[in-house]
């Protein structure tokens, strides 16, 4: 069972206990990303979520922070999205009390150190090029750019070279203060919970400041007029991305969009994985996926492809789409069903990933539920309702491409894509 609460302060606590367990999973998600980042200060969410670690006012060094994550045996992970910055701690049972301390430290009093700061840039640099060297990430992140209705949403998540340079240590600080508010985060934990745990989540939470309500910003993406985004450059593999808007994170039909998705490239039996590699060994790899916000999303279908199968292999994507509409069986359905289902009920096995899903669809798909909801959810969607959907997003006109590649001529692209 779920369980909601609300501290003093404003900050709101998600709690799925299990007695049984003899481990405890915590979880800070502050709802702030590379959405409420400007073009200026783009990339200063992930920056700020690198540097909590390098020292607080109790912990003052990086090296104290280390070793006590260490001394506890825990598993621990941060990461920065579009929406929400989040901050996870796995340990024994018996350390529920010592995450809570060093969660509320690192997240919400960290002091920035100028030294470490300069150091950090470098590391995010790297990182940015890292993505930038790498062909299936940079595609994916091209598409995200030309399919996203909102420009604040298109942005990426990394910031890009120059606006990580001119992020400095006060300006990092000011955002800290005015998006690490307890009205503006939650706190997720589930497995093992003490008889009083949250009596022991408002001792080391209640302190955090409230602040203003943030409002998110919206505005034009300019980039969406494009059909075709094409980066040239001399590589053995092409990569490819194509699909268009999808659903929202919380949209009724979401259910309907994950099986559709999972017949069309989801697996290796899938349609994609059948037509584009098995039968005519067209495509290394491809598959179709979603991603997806509290009021927006897309769907995209990815391919890694010789060169000179590129244009064969994304007509025939676009056929794939069109014969979907029409033709689905109930053995492809149930099939669906079945794997998504699967991997459901395994995920609540892993503490870190139960307590991720919950707070992400608390905070993004209008508040999370049980995993016996979610599976009546799945199971009743019917042929009919993925039809409905595949006609709903699978339209020609609504379809953008991205593709890096020794291509030179984009008009050639926009054919395809139009014919």
């Amino acid at each position: 069972m779920i369980e909601r609460h609300t501290l003093g302060n404003g900050m709101r606590v998600l709690a799925q206990g299990r007695p049984e367990s003899l481990s405890t999973s915590v979880v800070v998600f502050v709802k702030t990303g590379s959405r409420n980042e400007t073009e200026k200060n783009n990339g200063i969410s992930h920056f700020l979520e690198h540097t909590v670690f390098k020292g607080t006012k109790k912990r003052v060094t990086y090296k104290e922070i280390n070793r006590e994550l260490d001394s506890l045996g825990a598993r621990h992970d941060a990461f920065t999205g579009v929406e929400y910055t989040g901050y996870i701690i796995h340990a024994s049972k018996d350390h529920f009390e010592n995450v809570l301390d060093l969660l509320s430290d690192i997240v919400f009093e960290p002091t920035f150190p100028e030294k470490e700061i300069s150091k950090e840039r470098g590391t995010i640099l790297q990182e940015i090029s890292m993505y930038e060297d790498s062909p299936s990430d940079l595609v994916t992140k091209i598409f995200h750019n030309i399919v996203s209705e909102d420009a604040y949403v298109a942005q990426d998540v990394l910031g890009i070279e120059s606006s990580v340079k001119s992020i400095r240590a006060d300006e990092i600080g000011d955002y800290h203060r005015k998006q690490y508010t307890s009205n503006n985060s939650i706190i997720g934990c589930s497995g093992y919970l003490p008889e009083k745990y949250l009596d022991l989540i408002d001792k080391y939470f209640s302190k955090v400041h409230k602040g203003a309500n943030i409002l998110v910003k919206s505005k034009d993406n300019p980039l969406l007029e494009k059909k075709v985004a094409l980066k040239t450059k001399d590589i053995e593999q092409a990569n490819f991305s194509l699909g268009g808007v999808g659903l929202s994170k919380g949209h009724p039909d979401r259910y309907v969009s994950d099986l559709l998705l999972f017949i069309l490239g989801g697996g290796m039996s899938s349609r994609l994985w059948t037509e584009v590699r098995e039968k005519r060994g067209l495509a290394y790899v491809i598959n179709a996926g979603s991603l997806s916000w509290s009021d927006c999303g897309y769907y995209e279908v990815y391919a890694g492809v010789s060169p000179d199968k590129a244009y064969e292999a994304i007509d025939l994507v676009k056929k794939e789409l069109t014969t979907i509409k029409k033709d689905i069986s109930i053995q492809e359905l149930e099939m669906a069903k079945s794997h998504i289902i699967g991997v459901n009920t395994l995920s609540e096995e892993n503490l870190m990933t139960l307590n991720f899903n919950n707070v992400k669809d608390e905070l993004s798909a209008g508040g999370a539920i049980s995993l016996q909801e979610r599976t009546k959810n799945y199971e009743k969607v019917t042929i009919d309702d993925l039809k409905r959907i595949a006609e709903n997003l699978f339209k020609p006109e609504n379809m953008k491409l991205a593709a890096i590649g020794p291509f030179k001529d984009e008009e050639k692209f926009v054919k395809i894509l139009g014919s």
